[in-house]
């Protein structure tokens, strides 16, 4: 249930074990409408059809590159640059997680 009290909505873009697809712009627009953020898992979709993330109207997207067969513990995540702009920064690798600013990464 989508609710005033919603903050976040994740949702997968294609599922590759039932082979369906979810209306992305349609879960963004009522997402929007009680102002929650929507974050897309894209891993399936990306390496087999074009995402044109404005046109979701997503808050982020995420893939990961060995559904392309690329290297693992490589992917991405696109984020509206008002909303970036707005979060604490972080920094994370493949080993640990550290979170910081960007002055402390700088220094």
């Amino acid at each position: 249930m989508i609710s005033r009290k919603t903050k976040l909505i994740v949702v997968h873009h294609v599922s590759n074990v039932l082979a369906s697809a979810f209306s992305i712009e349609e879960i963004a627009h009522w997402a929007h409408d009680v102002r929650a953020k929507v974050l897309v898992d894209t891993c399936q979709s990306v390496p087999h059809m074009m995402v044109d993330v404005q046109s979701l109207n997503v808050d982020f997207l995420v893939a990961s590159s060995h559904k392309m067969r690329r290297r693992t513990s490589i992917g991405f995540l696109y984020g509206k640059s008002d909303i970036l702009s707005t979060m604490h920064h972080f920094w994370v690798s493949h080993y640990n997680f550290h979170a910081s600013s960007v002055s402390e990464r700088n220094n």
